[in-house]
């Protein structure tokens, strides 16, 4: 046949292992795999570390395949002690926050992962998973019971045990702006805290800024802060 009536070919073709990052049951009697029925049954968390992307299903950390993150094999699975709440790359590994522990975990094959509990390390509990923030060179969070904590080097160090009572934020988010740690809870809950570290003494104090929702912008390298009700009511239009 002519070139112009040969149909468009392509060379990629689907793999055996491609499964999509949802959840799936192994059906014993047909020895296939399903998806579940539950309709929240996704992964969550999903970041890309280094040429892999991570991803969390309850205490189950999925990772995809190197270099090809819409691969997603169903053996390539590691099960942690609790439930996920944040993943985050640094120095080139992923450091996985479980609402107990926190884990430092690397490797180029997706079936063979090794995930290392950092000693001593408290992790997040539910509604604290923005709290994580990257600052200078290691991470910031908000543990239950023991303050701000500071993962760096593969240690973590607490930087406000004994010192400063945190009680229970109402759905906090941090944001790091000029090397201050802002912690901000939901308005009408109370004041937000800040930290700095300066010449390796700390320091901690109070804003009355209250906020729904923090971030960092490093285009434009400015904080955005959300201080009001960011549910946005369109007009109704009864014509």
């Amino acid at each position: 046949r002519d070139k112009a009536r040969t149909p468009v070919a392509s060379l990629h073709s689907m793999q055996v292992d491609n499964w999509p990052p949802l959840g799936i049951e192994y059906n014993v009697g047909k020895k296939r795999f399903f998806e579940t029925e539950s309709e929240d049954d996704y992964f969550r968390y999903i970041k890309a570390v280094g040429s892999m992307y991570f991803g969390a299903l309850d205490a189950s950390l999925r990772f995809s395949k190197y270099g090809t993150p819409e691969y997603w094999p169903l053996e390539a699975v590691v099960t942690l002690d609790s439930e996920i709440r944040c993943i985050e790359e640094h120095a080139g590994e992923g450091i996985v926050f479980t609402t107990n522990s926190v884990y430092r975990c690397r490797g180029t094959d997706p079936k063979s992962m090794i995930a290392f509990r950092v000693p001593d390390a408290k992790g997040l509990p539910a509604g604290y998973e923005h709290t994580v923030s990257d600052y200078n060179g290691g991470l910031l969070w908000l543990t239950a019971s023991d303050g701000i904590a500071m993962y760096q080097g593969g240690r973590v160090t607490y930087l406000t045990r004994d010192k400063h009572d945190i009680g229970g934020l109402k759905k906090p988010y941090s944001c790091v702006v000029d090397g201050v740690y802002w912690l901000f809870q939901e308005p009408g809950s109370g004041s937000g805290l800040r930290l700095e570290l300066v010449s390796g003494e700390m320091r901690l104090a109070q804003t009355s800024i209250e906020a729904y929702y923090a971030y960092f912008a490093k285009a434009l390298g400015i904080g955005v802060v959300v201080t009001q009700d960011p549910i946005i009511k369109p007009d109704v239009d009864t014509e």
